[in-house]
């Protein structure tokens, strides 16, 4: 299901603030064959930027911060 929705309309951006959201957001798509790789993830901290390349995100963006104002000032400059 989330393959087809990925398929259908790419994400311009997956938003993850913790890395327990991290690791629940890596096991649904893995288990829906979904690449990691491909998809846009802005985290809230280098420490799960690291675990999120670990994981096999490739295209990761560190925000400064998991309030509103940080998670839309980095969407806005990056996209």
């Amino acid at each position: 299901a989330i393959a087809a929705l990925v398929a259908k309309d790419k994400p311009d951006a997956v938003v993850v603030s913790s890395a327990e959201a991290l690791d629940n957001l890596r096991c649904i798509l893995e288990a829906d064959k979904v690449p990691l790789a491909a998809l846009p993830l802005f985290v809230s901290s280098d420490r799960i930027a690291e675990i999120a390349g670990q994981a096999g995100f490739a295209r990761t963006f560190t925000m400064p911060g998991a309030d509103d104002k940080a998670i839309i000032g980095s969407l806005a400059d990056t996209l």
